[in-house]
């Protein structure tokens, strides 16, 4: 159904999820599991940018080195990946609040 509606990757991600969290019922055992799930998503999200401000300052290191542009490259993409998980991280983040304080 998702590739009909031709979607990237990420905004399917997103349906999913948001239709997942909305069809938990409401009680106290799933506002639970809601809340881990959001636990969980914070934690990765510190994760990825603790992770992004340690590349950013390899790519430093880096420049000083025979292969330098190869490596950075290679960092810069895990930098620029890292970046749209945190993005499609806050997302969730924020679907979860709001189904929470709805």
């Amino acid at each position: 159904m998702f590739d009909s509606l031709k979607l990237d990757e990420g905004k399917r991600k997103l349906i999913r999820f948001k239709t997942k969290i909305e069809q938990m019922p409401h009680n106290r055992k799933s506002d639970m599991k809601i809340d881990r799930e959001r636990d969980k998503l914070i934690i990765r999200l510190k994760k990825l940018e603790n992770d992004i401000v340690l590349w950013e300052n390899n790519i430093g290191f880096f420049t000083k080195s025979k292969n330098a542009e190869v490596m950075i490259n290679e960092v810069q993409s895990k930098i620029d990946s890292a970046k749209e998980e945190i993005k499609l991280l806050e997302q969730k983040i924020r679907m979860i609040d709001n189904i929470v304080t709805d």
